[in-house]
């Protein structure tokens, strides 16, 4: 269970799915979510994205007109106090780089997720893409893996 695991971390990294499923109230998910952010709110686990999560979870609400969602995703990822939302720097192209010059098949918005999890050295990432377990240095909890 995911809140099992959780009480182990310092830090999570957390994919852009995570977000839309916490703040669209994914039905499957957002019960074992809630508490992931709870305990973010509270400063018990500090959380890190990279900053094309914004970029990726801003586009659906945009383009369906939704400007108070979007608002809801920036005013979030950008203001709490125990999410840190990553740029893309240099350590972390050339860490994205070196993922997908291993994994062909590793899109770059997911390489770039990989290496800022690793660069801020998160104990978990957080995700629903399988095929980033295999990919990823440190531990990827994948949800549809561990869903109820």
């Amino acid at each position: 269970m995911l809140a099992e695991r959780l009480a182990t971390c310092r830090s999570v990294a957390l994919d852009s799915s995570v977000l839309i499923y916490y703040f669209e109230e994914h039905p499957r998910h957002v019960e074992s979510l809630r508490s992931l952010f709870e305990r973010i709110d509270r400063g018990e686990l500090e959380a890190v994205s990279s900053s094309v999560a914004l970029l990726e979870v801003l586009v659906h609400p945009l383009r369906h007109g939704r400007r108070d969602l979007a608002e809801t995703y920036a005013s979030a990822l950008t203001r709490a106090a125990h999410f840190q939302l990553v740029p893309v720097d240099y350590r972390v192209a050339r860490r994205a780089a070196e993922l997908r010059a291993v994994r062909a098949s590793l899109r770059t918005p997911d390489a770039i997720h990989l290496a800022t999890a690793e660069l801020h050295a998160a104990d978990l990432f957080l995700t629903n893409d399988a095929r980033l377990r295999d990919a990823a240095r440190i531990e990827a909890w994948v949800l549809e893996d561990r869903s109820p």
